[in-house]
């Protein structure tokens, strides 16, 4: 009998780790299916519209982050892909260019009525 409790509780444990392992496997293919500037802190170095040091997260589930040491932080969505995103604040689309993606910088032109605005990020950690 107690050989018996043993094995099934040996294996109610790796059943139950399979399952663990099964999710985060899951898990690491959705984000992997994400652009690379996903789920990063960013932070601005140079830009013609954006001061430098403010911090940008773009959440695989499309929320927007944008937040300055001068201000509240504003929350807004995105939407997109390697080429191209639309950075949604406050309701209004704003039609963004990936300029270029690599894992230290990221190079973006965000149109706006007034004109092309142009941001450089590095990763804020």
């Amino acid at each position: 009998m107690k050989k018996i409790l043993c094995g099934m509780m040996l294996v109610l444990a790796v059943s139950a780790c399979s399952k663990k392992d099964e999710a985060a496997s899951e898990a690491a293919t959705a984000v992997a299916g994400q652009p690379g500037y996903v789920n990063k802190v960013w932070k601005v170095s140079a830009s013609n519209g954006v001061a430098p040091g403010q911090l940008y997260v773009f959440l695989s589930e499309g929320t927007l982050i944008m937040a300055s040491s001068s201000g509240r932080p504003v929350v807004g969505a995105w939407e997109g892909g390697e080429k191209e995103l639309n950075m949604i604040e406050g309701g209004v689309p704003h039609r963004t260019e990936i300029l270029s993606l690599k894992s230290d910088e990221l190079k973006l032109k965000t149109h706006h009525p007034n004109g092309a605005i142009d941001i450089t990020l590095v990763p804020a950690g």
